[in-house]
């Protein structure tokens, strides 16, 4: 079945990919610092009990990852898709790797050292192909993300997109049949069996998008519920483990389904009054808020706030990425990102 490949583009994802950007923000300093050490004397014991739920941010950036990847490449080659994807991953990658390490490198952070070689390794965005350890404690699902792309890449080089639905179909297959494993294999299951759910899901709608009569859609997106709700059973059991806190899987379930509803809804209901382009600004911000939020933020919050962490010191961290992101994205990395472009231009 042909794809239409109709491209208008959902400004709605834009903002939701921004908020979830905040959501993984309050999930590391609400939770993740205090409960890992990271933050010390945190006094904001309501924060701490939802913000646990917030790192649903990530399993929902890769929903719209699904998305937005497969609505890009169905009108590119090979060249064109990997070209705009370096574009957009790896010049805010290398600036924010180089500020987090330069700022570690020189104040000093006691939680994290780091060493050149480090740093290097972490530049090529493979490092935990490598058996390297993260800049930043983000940057973990970057690696699924390259997984994804290369996909979806050898989907674009073949020139048969179309075939990408089967290859959909096969990912779902194989990452169904490794799911049962138990939960302490979280870690460790082949095909990025824990996420791959998201990411499939995330396509499908896209496919459904395009054509409302696709049942190889339906069927694949009915699959990829089975196998994110399965999923969210073994992150509760992990990270309520990991963190010796309680993750109800209920509440976990709960936001599954609300994810998969907010996407059906702007596929098949656009709201024009939400069709606004500022929300595509938000979006771009998202990725530089995630890329340097953690680290940094930490290591903020232990040379400012090293005695006291509550609600008036969360709002101006708050503050200082509100001034941080946009310096960032309109004054480094816009600039850097024209300056690659045209060198790339030159060499295609």
């Amino acid at each position: 079945m042909k794809l239409t490949h109709n491209h208008s583009r959902l400004y709605p994802l834009d903002l939701l990919r921004f908020l979830a950007a905040l959501c993984i923000l309050f999930y590391h300093f609400g939770f993740f610092g205090p409960s890992r050490g990271l933050i010390q004397h945190a006094e904001a014991p309501y924060f701490f009990q939802w913000s646990r739920y917030c790192y649903w941010g990530v399993p929902f950036f890769f929903m719209i990852s699904g998305y937005v990847i497969s609505m890009s490449a169905a009108s590119q080659t090979a060249i064109q898709f990997l070209s705009r994807r370096f574009l957009r991953l790896f010049p805010a990658y290398w600036l924010a790797c180089t500020i987090t390490y330069l700022t570690i490198h020189f104040f000093g952070y006691p939680p994290f050292g780091v060493y050149f070689q480090f740093y290097l390794v972490n530049m090529s965005m493979l490092q935990s192909f490598f058996g390297f350890g993260d800049m930043d404690g983000s940057y973990w699902t970057l690696a699924l993300e390259l997984q994804f792309y290369a996909m979806i890449f050898l989907c674009c080089l073949s020139g048969r997109f179309h075939y990408y639905r089967y290859l959909l179909l096969l990912w779902l297959g194989i990452s169904l049949y490794y799911m049962p494993g138990p939960p302490e294999r979280f870690d460790n299951l082949p095909f990025m069996a824990v996420w791959s759910g998201f990411f499939i899901a995330g396509s499908c709608f896209y496919l459904l998008q395009q054509n409302k009569k696709d049942i190889l859609a339906y069927v694949m997106l009915a699959g990829s519920f089975l196998l994110c709700w399965h999923s969210a059973g073994m992150q509760a059991t992990h990270y309520t483990n990991l963190h010796n806190t309680l993750f109800d899987v209920r509440i976990m379930r709960g936001m599954l389904a609300l994810f998969f509803g907010i996407f059906w809804v702007l596929i098949t209901y656009p709201c024009k009054s939400l069709q606004r382009p500022f929300f595509y600004q938000l979006g771009m911000l998202s990725y530089p808020l995630f890329l340097l939020h953690q680290t940094l933020g930490y290591f903020v919050i232990h040379y400012f706030f090293p005695n006291h962490f509550g609600y008036p010191q969360l709002l101006l961290v708050m503050l200082f990425f509100a001034g941080l992101i946009p310096v960032f994205y309109y004054g480094l990395e816009k600039p850097f990102t024209r300056f690659l472009r045209q060198r790339l231009a030159k060499l295609l």
